[in-house]
């Protein structure tokens, strides 16, 4: 067993798998990365089983565990099994142009698309413009969404200003504030 980074140099727990490798082990159990990954160098299998679960966002998709049959010295298998009920997932929708029941049918197929389960923990990422006079509210979005176990909304779309059209308001704050600012 070895605790570590095989991958990223820069880490502060970075080690030199090749300096194992050379004894022939036949497997090596890794831990540090919590995501799978499973290698193979010459005879020599080594793999990370990843967590049993998820910690938060910054961890996505499957977690599970390891099932390493060996017979004899020799691996006869090495087969990664996904253990838990939920994942975390997260998706990214952009709502330029859309109204909020557009933007809940949107999120909805792209839900669908990514094949992700309403027992799933979901973050869903809004970006792309919306006009001055429409913003979409997230209790809006949460209420529609309520279907799903958990659904957190990160909103990071900007409002869109038709400055051209603020300039044809003679007698408003805002085309003074851009005359102003323009001279």
């Amino acid at each position: 067993m070895l605790h570590g980074n095989i991958i990223s140099v820069g880490d502060n727990d970075y080690v030199d798998i090749s300096n194992f490798l050379k004894y022939g082990f036949d497997y090596i159990a890794l831990g540090h990365i919590h995501t799978y990954a499973k290698y193979k160098k010459d005879n020599s299998i080594f793999a990370y089983s990843g967590s049993l679960f998820s910690n938060g966002f910054d961890e996505l998709g499957e977690k599970g565990f390891l099932s390493v049959n060996i017979e004899e010295k020799h691996i006869l298998q090495c087969e990664f099994k996904p253990f838990i009920k939920r994942k975390y997932q997260q998706v990214e929708c952009d709502i330029s142009g859309l109204d909020s029941y557009e933007v809940v049918e949107k999120i909805k197929t792209i839900i669908t698309e990514k094949n992700i389960s309403r027992k799933d923990i979901l973050k869903v990422k809004l970006i792309g413009y919306f006009d001055e006079n429409g913003h979409i509210t997230v209790g809006f979005l949460l209420d529609k969404l309520s279907e799903y176990f958990y659904v957190e909304i990160e909103d990071k779309t900007k409002i869109k200003i038709d400055i051209d059209k603020i300039k044809n308001e003679k007698l408003s704050l805002k085309y003074e504030f851009i005359s102003l600012v323009e001279n």
